[in-house]
């Protein structure tokens, strides 16, 4: 299950199975893009009723997921033929170039930014990463949508959906196996926590007019790999 931290103006997400794992772009941006999704103090959410406010705010959350993936990709899976580098033991190895060719598509950092639609800087992902850009199979584009972004290529179709219930928890706390709590408190509320939970969800399809294509199992072996690497940094539903 993914958490989403909230106190005041500082927003985290983190992946949250037996104990707390915050990717390292999130970890070291989380000011930076939970400021660039706009996200109101939690003070101040804690007295949304409106229909139209909690819409806002969801949409909000959203758009921070959407940001949180995309730069955790361009910083620990900006390769698809490479592992994702939370699979790779040590640093002996991981080479990175800039060369480009024909036989992929390299998105740059401004691209990947516009065309996902995520809240970043181009100086935020130039800094998480030697690679200039992100690396993905041939033909493939990527589009934003409503609820998160969409990998479309002749092959397959793989949509990422980031779905967070706004149903917030006040300070969440944790048992040494893993499970939570809450705890009562008087505080008032720009002293308290709000943890709302979110879920990934991943689907891939892939497309009838291609499916006797030799390389379709390219395609299959990269959906699989970004299925792993979202799973093992954000959980997935």
């Amino acid at each position: 299950m993914a958490h989403v931290y909230h106190k005041g103006n500082l927003v985290c997400f983190y992946k949250h199975d037996n104990e707390k794992h915050i990717p390292f772009f999130v970890a070291k941006n989380h000011n930076m893009i939970s400021s660039l999704s706009d996200i109101p103090p939690s003070e101040e959410v804690v007295g949304y009723s409106d229909i139209d406010a909690r819409v806002a705010l969801n949409k909000k959350l959203v758009e921070y997921m959407r940001s949180c993936f995309i730069g955790s990709l361009a910083n620990d899976f900006h390769d698809w033929e490479e592992e994702p580098k939370g699979n790779v033991r040590g640093t002996v190895g991981y080479f990175v170039s800039n060369d480009v060719d024909d036989k992929h598509e390299y998105l740059s950092h401004l691209d990947i930014i516009r065309y996902s639609g995520a809240n970043l800087s181009e100086e935020m992902l130039g800094d998480c990463n030697i690679a200039k850009w992100v690396k993905l199979p041939k033909g493939t584009k990527v589009k934003e949508s409503q609820n998160g972004i969409t990998f479309d290529n002749p092959h397959c179709s793989i949509v990422i959906e980031f779905i967070v219930n706004i149903n917030h928890e006040w300070d969440l706390k944790y048992h040494p196996d893993g499970t939570t709590h809450t705890i009562c408190s008087v505080s008032p509320p720009c002293e308290r926590s709000i943890t709302y939970f979110a879920t990934i969800v991943y689907t891939t399809k892939f497309k009838k007019e291609l499916s006797g294509n030799p390389k379709k199992i390219i395609y299959k072996a990269w959906s699989d790999k970004l299925f792993g690497f979202i799973n093992d940094s954000f959980s997935l539903s």
